[in-house]
């Protein structure tokens, strides 16, 4: 039986590096509108879609430039998982906006001022479309679990014969 080797120290340091990004650059993104801005707190309520809509353009344009140089045979699990933080991203840049046009909507009904109903429409649409694909990519995750699970225990294993 051929024995299966680890992935070059290329492909693991390419992998590390963009689990990490998809972490970091909403963050980024978020502190460096709120600066610009000019304020204290990190994400302001009235540029909160804006900014989650930035960064998950961003965390998609590093995810892909990650994706292209990596081995063939990591790239198709970490495109699923970058697809589902992405739907979450989206999923929750809809619920926020829903949440913060109730609000504005209380607030400008008691000053008299009309409701935008696109964007409410929108809102609700960010959030159907998110769940419709993030429920199809779920069975994805399902089957690529697998692939995900022997990578990591190469490298344990691996780690674990230096050790020894």
């Amino acid at each position: 039986m051929e024995k299966e080797t680890a992935p070059p120290a290329s492909t693991q340091r390419n992998i590390v590096l963009f689990l990490l990004t998809l972490v970091a650059a909403p963050l980024v993104v978020a502190a460096l509108l709120s600066h610009l801005a000019g304020s204290g707190v990190v994400i302001l309520e009235r540029n909160l879609t804006f900014t989650i809509e930035t960064a998950i353009i961003v965390t998609f344009l590093v995810g892909y430039l990650a994706l292209r140089r990596m081995d063939h045979r990591y790239r198709f699990p970490l495109a699923v998982l970058t697809s589902n933080i992405f739907l979450v991203l989206l999923i929750f840049s809809g619920v926020t906006g829903l949440y913060l046009l109730f609000l504005k909507s209380l607030k400008w009904s008691i000053l008299g001022h009309s409701v935008k109903y696109w964007h409410v429409m929108a809102s609700y649409l960010m959030v159907f479309f998110g769940i419709m694909h993030f429920s199809q990519s779920c069975t994805l995750v399902y089957h690529t679990g697998g692939v995900i699970r022997k990578f990591f225990g190469r490298l344990i294993k691996k780690k674990a014969e230096k050790n020894e």
